[in-house]
């Protein structure tokens, strides 16, 4: 993977506990300031979020 994507942020595969955390985050109470949006949990992974 890090010849073919050696911008990622992290530099790594991320843990599925790192998405746990996120999906934890967007429950109540966490998300309590949330409006909405597009989050991407993948280290950098993804290139764009198209509509």
């Amino acid at each position: 993977m890090r010849p073919h994507r050696s911008q990622l942020l992290v530099q790594r595969l991320i843990r599925p506990e790192e998405i746990a955390n996120m999906v934890v985050y967007l429950g109540p109470p966490l998300d309590s300031a949330a409006t909405g949006g597009a989050l991407r949990v993948d280290g950098g992974y993804t290139d764009a979020i198209l509509p």
